[in-house]
């Protein structure tokens, strides 16, 4: 919630999208797509790596479960 929640503080906001691609899951990987269409340009910008740790465990437990 904190993601999306434009009323929040910028670095809030970065924090919580650091945490979400360290923390993982479908949860997380949810609330980072979403926050994909942020209005802000430097929200959208940090969360590439976030959401490429996000992606990329997903896709190594994949392989790993035979998916």
């Amino acid at each position: 919630r904190l993601l999306q929640d434009t009323s929040r503080a910028y670095v809030a906001r970065c924090a919580a999208a650091e945490a979400l691609g360290q923390i993982g899951g479908t949860e997380a990987e949810r609330a980072l797509h979403a926050a994909l269409d942020d209005p802000l340009s430097s929200i959208r910008a940090l969360l590439n790596k976030p959401w490429r740790r996000v992606r990329q465990a997903k896709d190594r437990f994949d392989v790993r479960d035979g998916r």
